[in-house]
């Protein structure tokens, strides 16, 4: 296999996303990629952060203004929706665990809330999101057993 079948990306993972595991967290979600094929991200990022621009260019906006920003973002456009699954006993059951150990529907709502109280859990998708190895082709035809 050359160099540009081993580092090609494949645009169907970028946009659909891949499944993102953290068994060390207790959960699995599938997550889009932070640009690329997935026009979506950049829509929204730039609709979301036109008022902080001229800040951005200047290096004056901190990262707890924009974190609220990238979480809503992720909510929005990484995160594939009805995915999130959590781990119970042996089993992944649908939904996220909120703070009372209870597991709640994935909402958009309660997403945000996930990665606003564990700002490990949003730094973890963010790394896998924007780490273009999670969506290689090569990775793909090793997942069929093309390979």
């Amino acid at each position: 296999m050359g160099l540009y079948e081993k580092c090609r990306t494949d645009p169907a993972l970028e946009s659909g996303g891949v499944v993102f595991n953290y068994p060390d967290l207790g959960f699995r979600v599938t997550g889009r990629r932070a640009g690329g094929a997935n026009k979506g991200f950049n829509k929204a990022l730039t609709r979301l952060t036109k008022d902080f621009k001229r800040a951005m260019d200047l290096d004056l906006v901190d990262n707890e203004t924009l974190a609220p920003i990238m979480h809503e973002v992720y909510a929005d456009e990484i995160i594939v929706p009805g995915t999130w699954e959590t781990k119970v006993g042996d089993n992944y059951v649908a939904g996220i665990e909120n703070e009372s150990g209870e597991i709640v529907p994935q909402t958009r709502e309660n997403v945000i809330a996930t990665f606003k109280a564990l700002p490990i859990v949003f730094e973890r998708i963010q790394e896998d999101a924007n780490r273009q190895a999670s969506y290689l082709a090569s990775m793909r035809e090793a997942r069929s057993g093309n390979s």
